[in-house]
């Protein structure tokens, strides 16, 4: 508590600013998107990659593990000169997890390379490329790479990056700059107010540039090179949008010269814009995730703030002992911040990686990162509480002056801490994925076997087999292939099946079945008879998902 009784005006103005809170933040909880993957992943194409087809198909077709958004130019058909072979509108067929475009008809024989780029559920852009042959051609060189690459996206990654660092800190320092100035600072100093009122207006203003920045700069990202305002209305259209705008209206509020509860409903919904984008959207279980990340934000608005304020308070001319009171009221509150920061931050976490094995990945050595300084910041903000702080109240001349030097440290480290977040939210976390299962198997020293699991979901199953020697030649003249499928876990075992070439003298096969029922990590093993004496077998172990609605 923060030592003190508030007036009623405070008071009242504190419960307004909470429901008005609660209004803005109801939304994200009710119409936040179905579970999805941390990034929608491609799952499936058609023509699949690396395929060869006899007959030209009459569009391009791609399948993702969520619901997706389409952009300007989301799929284009290359052929080997970089000349684009697609025709007519991009639809999400027959579904909003597919992305659809027709060919030109009768293209000569050739291999045509798939550029695509779309919107995950997150707000995220992703992309990608893969390639089909048509025919039998005498040239089978793809278009080159340098026709495919957009060299300046990382350049704009980087700059997006900046622009997510500063909105971070300025719009949570300005929130926390408000809570402190109206709930937890001495009131009547008019020379502390205004400069309370300097340094937040200078973080507001810092953020709302970031933010009207960043909605160009994400179009880039998204729909490449070049501004349209159609690819402006899909990133407003986003989640993304949805949290900028919600941010800039906080912001401004902020910024306005009115008085009373106006500041508080900027603070709160600058702060509550932030879950309104990112993992924590798509993550489950969805109310924990949002709520962790709604609790998460607050506090660190709040800390960080406060450490503003308190540097501001120190190098006042107040009289000492009403600064220990404020240093020693706002650390009482630090150290409810800390746990809250603590359980949210821990919740987050285990929605996001689910075993100890996903550590070992860029998301998890960003997250251990993140732990490693919050916990050098919590040793600095102890030390301040338990030993500088009692100087303070004992009036030492030199402690004010050692408590701003650790106070800067603090945040310091807290900067580097929103540096980090800002790279954790542009990085995919080790969210198992719904998407193909694919491994090449060793047969034996001149036989391998490339086998492929489509979509891996419960339920209905593609196998594809490609048998070849260890020139990479077809493998043809095989008496039967087989598949064996088991699930340990549930002490199913070798489920026999057939598979079938898909035309005689080949040396692909496939199968389609319902037998993978259950989730988990299912064993499938490979079993080439290539004589009526030699029986070759080879095993993989596939991860199967649940299938999302």
């Amino acid at each position: 508590m923060v030592g003190t009784v508030m007036s009623s005006a405070r008071a009242r103005s504190w419960l307004l600013a909470l429901a008005l809170v609660a209004a803005f933040v109801a939304p994200a909880f009710l119409v936040a998107p179905p579970p999805a993957s941390a990034h929608a992943s491609l799952v499936e194409t058609t023509p699949s990659d690396g395929s060869r087809v006899d007959h030209q198909p009459d569009a391009v077709v791609l399948r993702f593990s969520e619901p997706i958004t389409l952009v300007e130019d989301s799929i284009r058909v290359l052929d080997r000169n970089a000349e684009r072979v697609e025709t007519g509108e991009i639809r999400q067929e027959p579904g909003p997890d597919h992305a659809r475009v027709a060919l030109r008809p009768s293209l000569p024989d050739g291999v045509y390379t798939v550029a695509w780029r779309v919107v995950s559920a997150d707000s995220h852009p992703i992309r990608g490329s893969f390639t089909f042959t048509l025919g039998d051609p005498a040239d089978t060189s793809t278009v080159l790479h340098s026709d495919l690459a957009d060299d300046a996206s990382s350049v704009w990654d980087g700059v997006a990056l900046g622009l997510r660092w500063i909105i971070y800190v300025g719009a949570l320092a300005a929130a926390g700059l408000v809570v402190l100035g109206r709930f937890i600072l001495p009131a009547g100093q008019q020379h502390l107010a205004r400069e309370l009122v300097g340094a937040t207006r200078i973080t507001a203003v810092a953020a709302l540039l970031a933010s009207l920045v960043s909605l160009p700069v994400n179009t880039i990202i998204v729909a490449g090179p070049g501004l349209s305002w159609n690819a402006l209305s899909t990133v407003l259209g986003s989640s993304f949008g949805a949290s900028a705008l919600l941010g800039i209206v906080g912001l401004v509020l902020i910024l306005a010269p009115a008085r009373g509860v106006l500041p508080l409903l900027g603070a709160a919904l600058a702060t509550s814009a932030f879950v309104l984008a990112g993992h924590s959207v798509t993550a489950q279980p969805r109310s924990l995730v949002l709520a962790s990340d709604l609790l998460h934000v607050v506090a660190a608005a709040i800390w960080l703030g406060g450490l503003i304020g308190l540097l501001i308070l120190l190098r006042s001319g107040m009289p000492v002992e009403s600064k220990a009171r404020t240093v020693a009221r706002f650390s009482t509150i630090a150290a409810i911040l800390v746990a809250l920061l603590a359980l949210s931050g821990t919740a987050m976490a285990w929605a996001e990686i689910r075993d100890w094995s996903s550590l070992d990945t860029r998301y998890g050595w960003i997250l251990l990162a993140k732990v490693a300084v919050v916990v050098l910041v919590i040793a600095v903000a102890g030390y301040n509480r338990w030993r500088l702080l009692p100087r303070i109240q004992r009036r030492s001349s030199s402690a004010p002056r050692q408590l701003a030097r650790t106070l800067r440290i603090e945040a310091l480290g807290l900067l580097i801490v929103l540096a980090l977040t800002a790279a954790l939210v542009a990085t995919p976390p080790p969210r198992p994925t719904v998407g193909p299962h694919t491994e090449t198997l060793e047969l034996s020293d001149s036989l391998e076997t490339t086998i492929s699991v489509t979509p891996a979901v419960v339920g209905s199953n593609s196998i594809e087999l490609q048998i070849r020697d260890d020139q990479g030649e077809p493998v043809t003249g095989l008496d039967a292939v087989t598949l064996r499928f088991s699930h340990p876990a549930s002490g199913i075992e070798n489920i026999e099946r057939p598979a079938a070439q898909h035309s005689a003298g080949t040396a692909d096969f496939h199968y389609e079945g319902s037998d993978l029922a259950i989730p988990g990590d299912w064993e499938i093993e490979v079993r080439v008879l290539v004589s009526e004496f030699e029986l070759l077998t080879a095993a993989t172990t596939a991860r199967i998902q649940e299938r999302t609605p």
